[in-house]
């Protein structure tokens, strides 16, 4: 359906061998040159799943939020993503460079996370959600790093490949992060224990940043 962009002699011929989720991931930690940014793409992926599959869990019993309460949430996580990345993320790039945004990004979404599992009041979640601009432009800059890495015949096998480490995340983080909202449920409400899941996704989303500092650093990039 739709042109491939490889000149003729650049393509490679199908192999369902290369298809195989598993073997992909295993390509990708065996490279060297991106391994580090792969960890750290890893690590705020399954922060974001983790996120994802216990966050009207943990609303609902925290602020006793309704469906339409978490769909305004949705709503303002899907605007905010839109509005970074189709509208700033350009102008955020020029501004900052691909390595400093990563980073800011990184840190930002850390804060973010700790922030959701301290907040007391509902309307507090809204407001996290919409300070948390430069999160969504951190995923982007990270996937634009790792692809400027790879040869032009490399690039789409490269960003499939990465797709996979979600859909890893998709059945890993879901086990973990219900676990842990299971293991604090008999807490009250306001116990701050209670957003013990997300406090799991900031030290992943830390974990990234530093990892991925080391990586700039090591390879000369200035941040």
């Amino acid at each position: 359906m739709v042109p491939e962009s490889l000149p003729a002699g650049m393509r490679k011929p199908l192999q369902l061998a290369r298809l195989n989720p598993f073997t992909a991931v295993l390509r990708l930690v065996r490279r060297q040159d991106i391994r580090g940014l792969v960890i750290v793409i890893a690590l705020t992926t399954f922060a974001q799943m983790m996120m994802n599959s216990t966050w009207v869990l943990y609303t609902t019993f925290r602020f006793g939020w309704s469906p339409r309460d978490n769909g305004i949430a949705m709503f303002c996580v899907g605007l905010a993503s839109v509005v970074v990345q189709a509208g700033l993320l350009g102008w955020l790039i020029r501004r900052f460079g691909d390595v400093r945004l990563s980073l800011l990004g990184l840190g930002s979404g850390a804060l973010t996370y700790a922030a959701y599992g301290l907040a007391t009041e509902g309307w507090m979640m809204y407001l996290f959600i919409l300070c948390n601009v430069l999160a969504f432009a951190a995923a982007p800059a990270l996937q634009g790093i790792v692809s400027k890495s790879s040869q032009a015949d490399q690039q789409g096998e490269l960003m499939g490949s990465l797709q996979s480490i979600g859909s890893l995340a998709v059945i890993i983080t879901p086990l973990i992060g219900t676990g842990i909202l299971s293991a604090v449920s008999h807490l009250p409400p306001n116990d701050w224990r209670i957003g013990s899941s997300f406090f799991v996704c900031a030290g992943f989303q830390l974990l990234a940043l530093i990892v991925a500092r080391r990586y700039f650093r090591n390879h000369g990039q200035a941040a």
